[in-house]
Order: C-alpha cells, then structure tokens, then sequence
C-alpha cells in the first residue's frame, strides 16, 4: 500500500534494510576485485546477483509508485556507473554506482526531493572516498576506513539530502503560515 507521502520513518526503514543487505553485494564484489585473484570470480557473481535486491527492498520499501520500474533502472545505472568507475578504483566504483541507483530506487515527493540534490550528494561522497584513499600513502589507516565508508556512504547520503530537503521544505511552510 502506498501512503500519500513518505515519512522520515518510512525513508529510514528502507534505507536501513537496503543498507543491510547492501553489506551482503558490497562486501563480495570487493574481495573478488581487490584482490584481483582469477579464482575469487564466484565472490564477484555472487555480488552482483544480491545487487538487484537491494535496489527492489529500497524501492517497495520506500512505496515507490512505480516501484518495480524504479527497481530496474536503478540496477541499470548501477551498472552504467559503477562498472566504468570500477576499473580506476573499485570502492569509489561501487559507491558511486550504489548511490545513483538509490538516487532512482527511493522514492521522493514531488516539489520537495531533488534528483539533482541526491546526485550531488553521492558525487561529493565519492569524491570523499577517493581523497580517503589518495591519501592513505601519508596515513595508512585511512584505506581500511575508506573501504568501511564505501559500505554505508551511498544510502546514507540519498536520506540525509532527503532530511534536509524536508527540513527546508517545513521552514518554508512555516514562515508562509506565520505571515500576517
């Protein structure tokens, strides 16, 4: 059933069950192309196969109209972005990869979510993962918090703009109410 608007809750509960099983592609595809071992190639099909899944509980999670199409292009952008992304750096791949599809895959109120916000905030968490990365040759620790990041990065940036959006959106409703 699809309410009339998606609550902060709602966004979250998705988010967060998309999230999690996000851990279970995300994980996989990483082991298999970091270490670049002809032999972990199950690991990366066995990743790739849980990625579509994550895209269906974000959408029908969220109460996506058109949840089902949502789902599908958003498994389509994962692998135009990802894909290419991936083979500079796998981690910024994947994270730019599984942040435009939620991009697609959660749902937004008409006038208040923008497509265009949401991209920018997964362009600038990649970009924070790539800095990560470049520089782990001056602090080495900053490699391994890069790749954690990567895990959780691309959801949560998709419902932080989200937040702010409909935080914005109350103000601007509040001052229209209070004026005289």
């Amino acid at each position: 059933m699809i309410t009339s608007e998606l609550t902060s809750r709602r966004r979250w509960v998705a988010l967060t069950l998309a999230t999690a099983l996000l851990q279970f592609a995300y994980w996989p595809i990483v082991a298999s192309l970091v270490r670049g071992d002809p032999q972990q190639a199950d690991l990366l099909w066995l990743g790739l196969a849980i990625t579509p899944f994550v895209f269906i509980v974000l959408a029908f999670g969220s109460g996506h109209p058109r949840a089902a199409g949502a789902a599908g292009k958003a498994m389509g952008l994962f692998l135009l972005v990802a894909l290419p992304l991936a083979m500079l750096n796998t981690i910024v791949g994947l994270v730019a990869g599984f942040g435009a599809a939620a991009v697609i895959a959660l749902r937004g109120e008409e006038g208040v979510h923008s497509r265009r916000a949401r991209a920018i905030a997964v362009a600038a968490a990649s970009l924070y993962v790539l800095a990560l990365l470049l520089l782990q040759g001056m602090l080495p620790a900053l490699g391994p918090f890069a790749i954690i990041s990567g895990a959780i990065l691309p959801m949560a940036v998709v419902g932080l703009t989200d937040e702010l959006a409909d935080d914005r959106a109350a103000r601007a409703a509040e001052q229209i109410n209070t004026r005289p």
